[in-house]
């Protein structure tokens, strides 16, 4: 009989602590940046977008080591928030951010924007890591007086969106920015191409999904894993715990009962 109890008590350590053990897979750390449309807009949208954002890159992608770079733009456009990821209170720290953004911006140069992602890469010391770049936006380019990108065809003409994936939400656009694939030979393009498609997740049983957009652009692929690919696992999990711990309680119980009966006087 405790041999039972004590099986079934091992299952469930097991189980429980299996589970995050087998959670964060990615250890190479990656820089991430992120371009967010600000102009009047998105005024109705932000908070939907910054939610998405929190939930589906911050929480589903950052590692400790990772960079994180937010880029905001309306019709003039500006490195917004960077932080190096060591610690819980980093995230904290990007979520906060993200959370007090407001669109009031007045015009949208999302080609003005695409320069300075650029610069700002450019700027910043080679890590070393693969990038990973979104932007996030309505797609209505408003360009000010005296643009390089007055109307959406020249937007379309930047560099930066020769490769690219799009997944439209209705209002907003989630895009995908395959960087310097254009200057890579054709292996290493591929490859690049790839983490555009299947972008490094923190945690590949459980990448946060999008909300169900269709997914549209040179090569379709959907951005991040599906909620169904590991929540049957994790229900499993619960499931085996919770009966395991149950069953333990009801097997101690019955063996309590049995020697109290024993000790009755006849």
């Amino acid at each position: 009989m405790n041999g039972i109890i004590r099986t079934f008590l091992g299952l469930s350590i097991l189980l429980s602590t299996l589970y995050p053990a087998i959670a964060d897979t990615r250890s190479e750390p990656i820089d991430v940046y992120v371009l967010v449309d600000v102009s009047l807009s998105m005024k109705d949208k932000i908070e939907t977008v910054t939610s998405y954002i929190n939930a589906n890159l911050v929480d589903a992608v950052l590692i400790p080591g990772d960079s994180f770079t937010v880029v905001t733009f309306y019709g003039k456009a500006r490195k917004a928030f960077e932080r190096e990821i060591r610690t819980n209170a980093d995230i904290r720290a990007a979520h906060a951010f993200l959370a007090g953004l407001r669109a009031d911006g007045q015009y949208t140069d999302i080609g003005n924007a695409l320069d300075v992602l650029q610069a700002t890469i450019t700027a910043k010391r080679d890590s070393g890591h693969k990038k990973y770049i979104q932007m996030f936006t309505d797609g209505i380019q408003e360009a000010p007086p005296r643009s390089r990108y007055p109307i959406t065809g020249d937007v379309l003409r930047h560099p930066f969106m020769q490769y690219e994936k799009t997944i439209d939400h209705g209002t907003w656009k989630e895009i995908t920015i395959g960087f310097g694939v254009a200057e890579k030979a054709d292996a290493a393009a591929d490859a690049l191409m790839a983490t555009v498609q299947e972008p490094p997740t923190r945690n590949r049983q459980n990448a946060a999904s999008g909300d169900g957009g269709n997914a549209e652009g040179k090569k379709p692929s959907s951005l991040f894993r599906n909620m169904i690919d590991w929540l049957p696992w994790t229900a499993l999990a619960a499931i085996l715990v919770i009966v395991g711990s149950l069953t333990a309680v009801i097997l101690i119980s019955a063996k309590r009962k049995r020697d109290a009966a024993r000790e009755e006087p006849r």
